[in-house]
């Protein structure tokens, strides 16, 4: 495995606002990958808490992605010419929402801001990522651009808008009420009361303000005509026990998708499902980056 070019380059002013970097070799601007890590957003670089947070989760193991293969991902993407950003992110035991996915949107804005120093073609950026990544990964895609033209601040100035956006496992919503109409009896809509600092007990007596919050953290709230072509993956069939990874979640976000024109492709178990067609995560970023 290649080693870093660039280690722990630091974004943002909070302690956990650091990416690593993997620029491919190249005489001309090459496309990146910003590769978001999973662990219900309390992970950064594959590093899980000692706390376990899904370790009770029936479907959490295809999720848990070895360290061996996010490497071989990045080294297949670096020999094909694209570079590969991996950024941390603050965690929602100590920042609830919306911190892990504002930081998200900076580290896009950071990776956009430098891309002539590091040889970047800003106007092709993809996310990738699993569970929790993947939930970054569409959000940025689906979100309006979040640049600030008139910032002060240079970064803020850019554009959070991505090219394409592909995850596995992906989490599609993070509202409970959502969770608990998709996966009824599981129990999985108070997954993320850390997150949204809610208590589950009180899901449907709230402040407005809450519900706002839970619609504003959740990708398939955001799409719409311009959302980017996405490829989700996962690794359990639509018939298994719903789970928190279960691929119901790509099935509403392709309906979504479709309603309004955008075109996402969805795998389940390997199948290729309502029309989609069948492709790996890899494959798909090449064809919308190269």
């Amino acid at each position: 495995m290649q080693s870093p070019t660039i280690d722990r380059i630091s974004y943002g002013p909070d302690s956990l606002n650091y990416m690593t970097v993997w620029l491919a070799a190249s005489s001309q601007p090459t496309p990146v990958v910003m590769h978001f890590y999973p662990g219900s957003f309390l992970v950064g670089e594959g590093r899980r808490r000692k706390s376990q947070a899904i370790s009770n989760d029936t479907m959490a193991t295809s999720v848990e992605l070895p360290v061996l293969r996010v490497k071989q991902e990045i080294l297949r993407l670096l020999t094909a010419g694209i570079s590969v950003v991996a950024p941390a992110h603050r965690r929602p035991d100590l920042h609830p929402a919306p911190a892990p996915f504002h930081d998200a949107a900076r580290a896009v804005q950071f990776v956009r801001s430098v891309a002539s120093d590091w040889n970047i073609d800003a106007t092709r950026i993809a996310a990738t990522g699993a569970s929790s990544g993947a939930c970054l990964s569409l959000w940025l895609g689906c979100h309006r651009d979040m640049a600030s033209p008139r910032s002060k601040d240079p970064i803020a100035r850019q554009s959070t808008r991505l090219a394409c956006v592909a995850g596995n496992s992906a989490v599609t919503s993070v509202d409970p009420r959502f969770i608990r109409d998709l996966l009824p009896g599981s129990g999985e809509h108070g997954r993320f009361q850390q997150l949204l600092d809610f208590d589950v007990q009180a899901v449907d007596r709230l402040p407005a303000s809450k519900y706002r919050l839970m619609e504003e953290m959740s990708p398939i709230h955001h799409v719409d005509a311009d959302s980017p072509p996405t490829l989700l993956r996962y690794d359990h069939s639509l018939d298994a026990p719903y789970g928190i990874h279960h691929p119901v979640f790509g099935k509403a976000f392709k309906e979504r998708m479709d309603d309004v024109g955008a075109s996402c492709d969805v795998v389940a178990a390997g199948k290729p499902i309502m029309g989609s067609r069948k492709a790996t995560i890899p494959a798909f970023l090449k064809e919308h980056l190269l």
